[in-house]
This record gives structure tokens, C-alpha cells and sequence, in this order.
């Protein structure tokens, strides 16, 4: 799992995309999963980076 980490501006960086592939779970569920971490107070926003992207079609993905 190690290769699935990268290092952005000194700090250990994972996509949700990667996580959700490498441990067999639908995106959305990862997504969800994280979110009721950080709205539990279990992890904090601090522990999290959102971002987005354009897809290939042209939809907006968080």
C-alpha cells in the first residue's frame, strides 16, 4: 500500500478513488464513511484535504 501514497508539499497524500479500489468499497460509500468521521469528531477536518476534479464527461466531481 505504500506505492498508493504520495507525497504532496511534504505531507502523505491517499485519494478516496484509491482507497475505496484497493480495499473493494464503492466511492460514494468511502465518501460517506468519511464524512461521518469528521461530523463525529472522531477525525477532524484537519485530517482531510477535499478537493475536486473534472471527469472525462463533464461533471464535477468531489
Amino acid at each position: 500500500m505504500k506505492h498508493l501514497i504520495k507525497i504532496v508539499k511534504g505531507e502523505p497524500v491517499v485519494s478516496t478513488e484509491v482507497i475505496a479500489i484497493e480495499f473493494g468499497r464503492r466511492h460514494d460509500n468511502v465518501m460517506q464513511n468519511i464524512r461521518s468521521l469528521i461530523e463525529s469528531k472522531h477525525l477532524g477536518v484537519l485530517d482531510f484535504k477535499e478537493s475536486s476534479y473534472v471527469s472525462l464527461t463533464p461533471t464535477r466531481i468531489k
